[in-house]
């Protein structure tokens, strides 16, 4: 049997010392499955957003170790590096582009940082802003778009390298209600379009934007 795509064992991370506050994590242990659709939902400060960040690379846990397809993440920085280039996705609450550059390049931008020729990666790009209906802005300043095509930009940057897991964080933080359901429905034309495995962070939802086929996760409880 195949392994999970990520695993966590035994997980524990504290911001304090040890005599001074409990761990926000501790003997933490989670599963994702290849091409599943997870939600953490809970309170500001359960910790959801550090989870994020500990099994997108962004932190090191301090107890326990993370897993993926089978292998530990990688030791050294560099690797590290190297590995959330290839395999991780990241969608922010903040669309974080630079808005003196066009659409394409923003999306263009983790170009810089990787090894993909840049002919394969405009032509991988070309397609992801064909598919979320941006083609006519590609040329347009991103500080010149509105806030859900801001975030379809960032969206299209995150799934440039073919990532396998795609990590939303807070995406429809916000949001009125019409938008939050548009966000959800971009994630999941996302999930459909790239086959990736997608954590997205939420505060609790109201069941009527709940999918039935979501695996939640009740961070903090």
């Amino acid at each position: 049997m195949a392994p999970p795509l990520l695993e966590c064992r035994d997980l524990s991370f504290s911001y304090a010392p040890k005599s001074q506050a409990a761990p926000l994590l501790a003997n933490f242990n989670w599963r994702v499955e290849a091409g599943q659709f997870w939600l953490l939902q809970g309170y500001s400060g359960s910790g959801k957003t550090t989870l994020l960040n500990l099994v997108g690379g962004l932190l090191r846990p301090q107890g326990g170790e993370i897993l993926f397809e089978g292998r530990p993440l990688p030791a050294s920085e560099g690797q590290l590096a190297r590995w959330r280039q290839e395999k991780v996705g990241f969608i922010f609450q903040d669309p974080q582009l630079d808005h003196q550059r066009s659409v394409l390049q923003n999306v263009l931008l983790p170009l810089y940082f990787g090894a993909k020729p840049l002919a394969q990666g405009q032509a991988r790009a070309l397609e992801l802003l064909e598919f979320l209906g941006l083609t006519p802005w590609k040329q347009t300043l991103a500080g010149h778009l509105s806030g859900g095509q801001k975030q379809r930009v960032a969206a299209a940057r995150a799934l440039l390298n073919n990532p396998v897991l795609l990590l939303a964080d807070e995406p429809l933080a916000h949001l009125d209600p019409p938008q939050a359901q548009k966000m959800i429905q971009l994630l999941e034309r996302l999930q459909s379009y790239s086959q990736a495995a997608i954590v997205m962070t939420a505060h609790y939802l109201p069941p009527k934007l709940e999918h039935p086929d979501w695996q939640i996760l009740e961070v903090g409880s």
